[in-house]
């Protein structure tokens, strides 16, 4: 299948690179906005890369930027292996300009990270749209039953409280009511001629 390569602009956490990319590249860094990201789509060849921009600098170079990356082939879960993990630097401040992590899966048939109990069989079912969803079944055992002692209890007749009678508090601190303390500001004010 033949794919036209494409200038495109791909961007990273810390600026971007202008690179040409397939349409499968594309596809892998479109993450569901107008922009495209340099993180899924790896490595890129440099001589596909024509310039970047670093956010640090603010400034853009006419060159790729220097890529550092290790293949660590390091297991990070049961069937699958960090492949390569690299980074794309600006070649002046040593600012990094995006990150990027590949997994690969020895095993392609079977799925990734299931989490087994010793000893017990997974019976994989039918994921649930777009889920992995699996089921296993463990041995149900019955809980004894619990025997609760019976205790006598007596009945009590409820008490029965008086009803309290509420009487009117009087005012010890000699303030006046409310409504009198604004009666007597409004009779002291003095018109302002």
């Amino acid at each position: 299948m033949y794919s036209e390569l494409r200038l495109k602009k791909l961007r990273g956490s810390g600026g971007y690179v202008m690179a040409s990319v397939t349409d499968a590249q594309q596809i892998r860094g479109n993450l569901g906005g107008p922009d495209l990201f340099l993180a899924p789509i790896g490595r890129l060849n440099t001589e596909k890369i024509t310039k970047y921009y670093c956010n640090t600098c603010d400034k853009e170079y006419d060159m790729p930027p220097r890529i550092d990356y290790e293949s660590p082939n390091e297991l990070v879960a049961e069937n699958l292996v960090l492949a390569e993990r690299g980074r794309y630097v600006c070649d002046l401040c040593n600012y990094t300009i995006a990150e990027y992590r590949n997994f690969k899966k020895p095993d392609v048939s079977s799925e990734v990270g299931l989490a087994k109990r010793a000893g017990a069989e997974v019976e994989p079912t039918a994921p649930a749209a777009g889920t992995a969803a699996m089921q296993t079944e463990a041995p149900v055992e019955e809980a004894a039953p619990v025997e609760t002692p019976e205790v006598a209890v007596e009945a009590e007749a409820p008490e029965v409280e008086a009803p309290v009678e509420e009487t009117p508090v009087e005012d010890v601190s000699g303030a006046a009511p409310a409504e009198e303390a604004v009666e007597e500001v409004a009779e002291e004010a003095v018109p302002v001629a």
